[in-house]
């Protein structure tokens, strides 16, 4: 404000002090040791719910005086042959998980003077998936037989069957008992003939294993040798014919003295006459 001609402007000011000298004292670590220190919710996984055959990502992330070293750890089996490390190793990359990675992976994070360690759990979620597809089979009529379905997965997969797409349930009349991933066929017949399927589910997808099965007529001895004394040199003649059903099947003869198997190639010195 500017004061008019014939006025007068007073300012009062309060009186400064200065107080007394007060001790500060600060306590932990200083700046030249301080850390590492790990940060919460580190490490973590990239993507948050991994599955197997993807690339996972575990990051590591510390505070403290520079340089900070980063090195892994796999606590309780033997590291993925695989892995890569980038960021100056504060980054774990699993080019393609497998089921056999889930576990505890230790995050090491070293200073010129301190050494910091924190621990993560990896748990992988996997499609079903067959490692031992069902394979065809070729069955003896009126055998009995039970078909084991065992498929991979995480969490554990439920099971169905199916016969030539049609869902299948025990069914005693029919001689079939479903149970879980077996499927049982008592007294083979061929009724039991058709295309079979086992279906693995849970909440991450779908697997499905095919075969066929078929059935076949007891392949029986018609005529069989008899025992015979012969004369040193004199060739005899041991007869053995077997009757099966030719639409579906063949044979195979094969003979044998004690536990030698003749080769009736005509590729050894064994001799049949």
């Amino acid at each position: 404000m500017v004061p008019k001609q014939g006025q007068v402007l007073a300012v009062a000011q309060a009186p400064s002090r200065t107080s007394k000298l007060i001790k500060l004292k600060v306590s932990g670590n200083n700046a030249n040791t301080y850390g590492p220190d790990i940060q919460d919710k580190f490490p973590q996984f990239f993507p948050t719910e991994p599955m197997v055959g993807e690339r996972v990502e575990i990051e590591c992330l510390a505070y403290g005086r520079l340089p900070l070293r980063y090195s892994w750890r796999r606590e309780d089996g033997p590291m993925n042959p695989n892995v890569k490390y980038i960021d100056h190793n504060r980054r774990l990359i699993i080019p393609k998980a497998r089921l056999e990675d889930t576990g505890i992976y230790t995050c090491i994070v070293k200073s010129a003077t301190n050494t910091a360690t924190k621990q993560a759990i990896l748990s992988l979620k996997a499609r079903p998936s067959f490692p031992h597809p069902l394979k065809n089979q070729h069955l003896d009529k009126g055998s009995d037989f039970t078909w084991s379905c065992n498929a991979i997965g995480v969490p554990l997969p439920t099971y169905s069957w199916f016969k030539n797409g049609v869902p299948l349930t025990d069914d005693p009349d029919q001689g079939i008992t479903v149970n879980g991933n077996t499927l049982a066929i008592t007294g083979v017949d061929t009724k039991h003939e058709g295309m079979y399927q086992c279906e693995a589910r849970n909440i991450n997808g779908i697997a499905r294993s095919s075969a066929q099965l078929r059935s076949l007529s007891r392949s029986i001895f018609t005529e069989e040798p008899d025992d015979k004394t012969i004369v040193v040199n004199e060739s005899t003649t041991l007869p053995c014919k077997a009757s099966f059903d030719r639409s579906k099947t063949d044979v195979v003869y094969t003979w044998s003295f004690y536990d030698h198997v003749i080769d009736l190639t005509g590729r050894s010195n064994d001799r049949v006459t």
